[in-house]
């Protein structure tokens, strides 16, 4: 069964089922329908490969994620799978687990699936695995980077105002009076390590607080590493009156490593995370977060990259910022003396 078939059954031409199928140019409501019954009827599935060969499109997008454990990361394919749904693009999902070689072997595979664009969140911020995956293809494959800015690239990107939401959320804490705060942050190399650690250091500095060394700790953006850095800091001779998280996995690391070790939130310590995910409003306490517009992040990088796909965006290479908002729930207090 081919659209020959469909247009003799249904006594009209070839081209009108073409317009009926792939929803382009005028057909009038009555043979619309018609065609629709006898697709219907006949179990007809339009051959989606060979279109593809024809128009050299697949309808395909890539999307390269670091962790799919990581509550953000899912919220964020919302936003792009209704971008996606609405212009009839399908999603093929790449999680590299943190780890730069599975990176290289993700990225290799999906250009071998020919995809027709890619949406990335990288690993390796040095650019060498995109520039291996590329091969030549580089500034003519659409691609479009989530979360972080890959230097030395010219591709559009979507990232958060990640220096002015942990300046936000470590002034919060200096409002309430505390001065004896650490942070926990992600790898300094990463756009959002190391723009959250700015943004902390900058807070500090503003209020003329000095930074005690030990207080500022490197995790890697796992569970893990904020349950034990969190365990170090509240172990120290004078531990700190209050933690930032620098993601949502590493606070629930840290406010795991606080229930276990007996300390109460907020009234031996305050917590603060960047990140909101859906348990942290019924922790107990709930948790004060700074929240970013996850979905949105998705919906507007899939936005551009389609526009990208289809050339219906010639504008030079776009960063399009967004800001955060600060969640303020029951894990915060003023320090006890």
């Amino acid at each position: 069964m081919n659209q020959r078939d469909i247009a003799r059954i249904a006594g009209v031409s070839t081209a009108t089922v073409s317009r009926v199928i792939n929803q382009k140019g005028n057909v009038d409501r009555d043979t619309y329908a018609k065609v629709l019954k006898v697709i219907e009827e006949q179990g007809y599935v339009p051959n989606t490969i060979a279109k593809s060969l024809r128009v050299r499109q697949t309808k395909t997008i890539g999307f390269v994620i670091p962790d799919i454990g990581n509550p953000f990361f899912p919220e964020v394919l919302k936003g792009v799978e209704s971008v996606c749904v609405q212009h009839g693009y399908n999603i093929i999902l790449g999680n590299t687990n943190e780890d730069v070689e599975t990176e290289r072997s993700v990225v290799r595979n999906l250009r071998q699936q020919r995809v027709d664009g890619l949406l990335m969140i990288l690993v390796d911020e040095r650019g060498e695995t995109l520039r291996w995956g590329l091969r030549g293809a580089e500034g003519r494959f659409p691609i479009v980077f989530i979360d972080r800015h890959i230097k030395g690239f010219q591709y559009d990107s979507v990232v958060i105002d990640n220096e002015g939401g942990a300046f936000q959320a470590t002034d919060y804490l200096l409002r309430l009076g505390h001065r004896r705060i650490a942070m926990i942050h992600g790898p300094v190399t990463m756009t959002p390590g190391g723009g959250r650690l700015r943004g902390y250091l900058e807070a500090m500095r503003a209020w003329g607080v000095e930074v005690v060394a030990e207080y500022v700790r490197e995790g890697d953006f796992r569970t893990k590493s904020g349950y034990e850095l969190a365990k170090h800091l509240m172990s120290l001779p004078v531990p700190p009156t209050a933690i930032f998280g620098g993601n949502n996995l590493m606070t629930m690391g840290i406010f795991e490593a606080l229930r276990d070790m007996g300390i109460a939130v907020p009234d031996q310590v305050s917590l603060v995370g960047f990140d909101d995910f859906l348990l942290g409003a019924y922790l107990s306490p709930p948790l004060t977060v700074v929240d970013r517009p996850m979905s949105d992040m998705g919906r507007i990088a899939a936005e551009l990259l389609i526009s990208r796909i289809e050339n219906r965006d010639q504008t030079a290479v776009r960063k399009v910022v967004l800001p955060t908002a600060l969640r303020i729930r029951q894990s915060c207090r003023e320090p006890q003396s």
